[in-house]
């Protein structure tokens, strides 16, 4: 890393963007048997995916002025998701280690941010069992539509937090695509039964105020009641 730091002090002087876009986990920790993973495969996992957001960090952060910004892309890890076990944990790693981050670098007037995109089909996507599965789901699911092929929403997310239009937001995730275990999936009058640990929400009648719906919903961080004012974009039968 000081040498990449020193190719890119050399050619451009400073820095004022960092993008993390780096994953790995060997093929055990990924799959229908969680429990098969040892810590030896775990610590490659968690240290590719997300300590070395730290270790980019002290790379570059010399390179870096008030204002600049490191950016990580992340995945939602709220959920259980099928196959993607110690990937899911790795990345649970990684927000943390967002976070820290962005308390550390604050008074040095660097953010630290998350981009939680939906599936983009990329070589690292292909080494992902059953990702078939996310590709069928988001698709259908995602209130504005998600193509799998296309990566310009979450270029442009990027983007618009490197700029200066962002700069008071730190310690974030910001999500590109909301994901099919949120409430605006469900339809009204059922259970929604995710097939996803962890999400288990019901949605009662019709209010008899005008495009008014509460939600009670029931995860491990919290048991609570929301409501919103806003048409279900998509109404779909619950996750297989």
């Amino acid at each position: 890393m000081e040498s990449v730091r020193e190719q890119v002090r050399g050619t451009l002087g400073r820095v004022d963007g960092v993008l993390h876009a780096i994953g790995f986990a060997p093929e055990v920790c990924l799959g229908d048997d969680f429990l098969a993973a040892q810590w030896s495969d775990v610590a490659v996992a968690m240290e590719i995916s997300a300590y070395s957001l730290k270790t980019m960090a002290d790379a570059f952060l010399p390179l870096m002025q008030p204002g600049s910004t490191i950016i990580g892309l992340d995945f939602d890890n709220t959920v259980a998701w099928p196959a993607y076990n110690w990937m899911g944990v790795a990345k649970a790693a990684f927000e943390a280690t967002n976070r820290y981050l962005a308390k550390d670098l604050g008074p040095r007037g660097i953010r630290c941010n998350l981009v939680a995109a939906g599936p983009i089909k990329t070589m690292a996507a292909k080494s992902i069992p059953g990702f078939k599965k996310f590709e069928d789901i988001w698709d259908d699911r995602a209130p504005l539509g998600w193509d799998v092929t296309d990566s310009t929403p979450v270029a442009k997310t990027v983007l618009a937090l490197m700029s200066d239009w962002f700069p008071a937001t730190t310690g974030e995730v910001i999500h590109v695509s909301l994901t099919p275990r949120h409430p605006i999936y469900v339809s009204t009058e059922t259970i929604l039964s995710t097939g996803i640990s962890g999400a288990t929400m019901r949605l009662p009648r019709h209010s008899a105020q005008a495009n008014r719906f509460s939600c009670r919903w029931v995860t491990p961080h919290a048991i609570g009641v929301m409501s919103w004012h806003t048409k279900v974009l998509k109404t779909t039968p619950p996750l297989q």
